[in-house]
Parts: structure tokens; C-alpha cells; sequence
């Protein structure tokens, strides 16, 4: 058998190590990507978050681009919902 070339032998000995190592995180398939949110803390990706750029308000997502978390504005438009009960409710609301 002939002997292989130095490129060759080294990446065959890539492919072998890429195989025999089980605990590889590509094989798992799991990620743990985090978005830093403004006061430091750390969001999971999917996170949908109100935060204030320049002075508007908008509505942000934690996702991935190009193996790197970032915050994606879910619309352009500035503004974020707002949680309050509407008038009928509050009528019928007892505390």
C-alpha cells in the first residue's frame, strides 16, 4: 500500500479524532445562546422584550444570526403594547 501524503495522513487523522469524540456539541445539537438584555441579565433566545433606543420604545426578540445572539426589532414601527384591563373587565374585577 502506498503511503499517503502529509495532507492526507493529517486529515484523516482530523476525520478519526472528529468521529471518535462523543461529547462533540455539534452532535448534540443543543445551544446555549443568551441576548444581554440593558440592565445586564442574560435572555434565553425567543425572549420578546420592550426596550427604550433613543428615547422610543420598541419591541425586540433574541435570535440568532450568524452564530451570534442579537436583538431583532419585532416591527419598525416605535411603540410597545401596553397590559391593562379595558373598562368592561375592571367593572367586573373584584379584589
Amino acid at each position: 500500500m502506498a503511503y499517503l501524503s502529509n495532507p492526507l495522513r493529517a486529515g484523516l487523522a482530523c476525520l478519526i479524532l472528529m468521529l471518535l469524540n462523543p461529547a462533540s456539541s455539534w452532535a448534540e445539537g443543543d445551544t446555549d445562546c443568551q441576548c444581554r438584555d440593558s440592565q445586564g441579565s442574560m435572555q434565553n433566545l425567543g425572549t420578546v422584550m420592550c426596550v427604550d433606543i433613543t428615547g422610543n420604545q420598541y419591541l425586540v426578540r433574541c435570535e440568532m444570526s450568524q452564530n451570534t445572539p442579537y436583538w431583532k426589532r419585532v416591527n419598525e414601527q416605535s411603540g410597545c403594547p401596553q397590559a391593562n384591563l379595558s373598562e368592561h373587565l375592571k367593572g367586573r374585577l373584584t379584589i
